[in-house]
This record gives C-alpha cells, structure tokens and sequence, in this order.
C-alpha cells in the first residue's frame, strides 16, 4: 500500500459503470475479493496477531462466518457509499493518506507478529 500510495487510481466512465446491475457488480467484487491470496493472508496475520494461542474450539467456526459478513458487510457499504460523486472525489483526493495510514497499520501489525515470536 505505501509503494503504491502515488500511484493514481483509474476511474472508469460513470455511465459504462450504470450499465452493470448492482448485485452483479457486488458479485464480481465479492469474488475478486474471495479468490485474492492477499486477502486471507492480511487476516490470517490479523487474527494471529490479536487472538490469544489458545482458543475455544467454537471460535474455528465463529471466526470465518464472522469474517466473511464483516468482509461482505463492508464492501457493501463501501458500494453504496462510493457510488455517489462526492464520497468518491473525497476518497480519490486522499488517496495517498489512505495508503500511508493503512499501510502504516499493516506494518505495525506485521512488526507486532514479528516480535511477539
């Protein structure tokens, strides 16, 4: 996220997105979410990193349904709400700072794991 901070986002032609239906395109971006490596990687690091070692054997189920609605949850409202001019001009101008801060906390995390071994 930090390398790629600069890096300008591309925005697609507000009217060739119109043309798509909104739960095919929630679809597509659940999928393209599921099948990132990246992204079970970044969880995994984030679970092994605030979970106790030892859990109660419920949690092995509790967690993935938890995190799959969390996941699925906030796509949806990032959906909704960057789907409007405003919002979406807002996050594009902050982009950078966005990238820093998350990026930041990913590598905090990371470092956290790192030492706590």
């Amino acid at each position: 996220m930090v390398r790629s901070a600069r890096i300008p986002l591309q925005v697609l032609d507000a009217s060739r997105c119109q043309e798509i239906p909104l739960f095919r395109s929630y679809l597509l971006g659940l999928g393209t979410q599921l099948s990132n490596p990246k992204t079970a990687i970044v969880f995994a690091s984030v679970f092994t990193t605030i979970l106790p070692k030892s859990i109660p054997t419920h949690f092995y189920i509790a967690i993935p349904i938890c995190t799959f609605l969390s996941n699925a949850g906030w796509y949806l409202i990032v959906v909704l709400v960057l789907s409007s001019s405003r919002p979406r001009q807002a996050c594009l101008k902050f982009k950078k700072i966005i990238d820093y801060l998350s990026g930041s906390v990913m590598g905090w995390l990371g470092l956290k794991l790192i030492i706590s071994r």
